[in-house]
């Protein structure tokens, strides 16, 4: 979880200026277009009995290719007794009899994606006739139909003190084809107000939000809050952003001094 530090209210800096980002068929070439270039097929090798791939944004109802390559470091081949999908949308594709000795066997998967949004997250597993490894379990992510994300996901604050006011800021990303506007926030506890312009997030662009943070008494310690930042796109209505943080003592504790914010 990356740290995202707070800035004191009454040393606010004056706001960088955030690039925009042009949408999606702005400029049209003037010469003949080339053939789009494939999607990347991502890989990850696998060592032990466990591998995953997070393929990040993926849209409904696309075909996605990739890989896991399963390592055999003896020197014998490892027979592969069958191979188990947890879900009909994903398959291996001509699956290998057995695992080569001395290199990695390609394993290649393809998942259509399902046809409603969602945050998936589906396994198979590789069944072997070796000893050391019987079960090879591969997992599948994937945010299918979800073209924001926060990040990070989850910050840290670091340490606040109620009453006192302090800003942060949520970026998010707009990884779809399409422009996409903030309509409002709504935060999980009081005191943390999110400021949305309404401006859109262009298509493989960004914006940031700002966050006032001003809250009242509240037990000493560590607390969490999100602000989940509705939209309007269809297929993800709001996307949200965690934010944990400790609470200072009041009495007979020394004022912290809050970090500066990072550009």
């Amino acid at each position: 979880m990356a740290a995202m530090p707070l800035i004191a209210a009454n040393k606010v800096e004056p706001p960088k200026k955030v690039d925009s980002v042009a949408a999606t068929g702005a400029d049209q070439p003037t010469t003949k277009p080339t053939t789009a270039p494939a999607d990347p097929e991502p890989e990850v090798k696998v060592s032990g009995t466990k591998g995953e791939i997070d393929l990040g944004y993926v849209p409904l109802k696309k075909k996605q290719s990739l890989y896991f390559l399963i390592d055999n470091p003896t020197k014998q081949p490892i027979k592969i007794k069958k191979i188990r999908s947890e879900c009909k949308c994903m398959a291996v594709a001509s699956p290998p009899i057995q695992l080569e000795p001395k290199s990695d066997t390609a394993i290649k998967v393809i998942l259509d994606a399902p046809a409603k949004s969602e945050k998936y997250s589906k396994r198979f597993l590789i069944v072997t006739a070796d000893r050391e490894r019987p079960i090879i379990e591969l997992m599948v992510k994937a945010d299918v139909g979800l073209p924001l994300a926060t990040q990070p996901e989850v910050q840290n604050v670091g340490t606040i003190q109620p009453g006192r006011q302090y800003e942060t800021q949520i970026k998010i990303i707009n990884r779809g084809k399409k422009a996409i506007k903030p309509v409002y926030a709504i935060s999980s506890a009081k005191g943390w107000v999110a400021n949305v312009a309404r401006s859109e997030i262009q298509a493989g662009g960004e914006i940031k939000i700002p966050v006032d943070i001003c809250v009242g008494e509240k037990t000493p310690g560590q607390h969490s809050v999100n602000i989940a930042i509705h939209t309007n796109c269809p297929g993800q209505a709001n996307v949200k952003a965690w934010f944990n943080y400790t609470i200072a003592p009041l009495a007979g504790a020394e004022t912290p001094t809050a970090p500066k914010a990072s550009n």
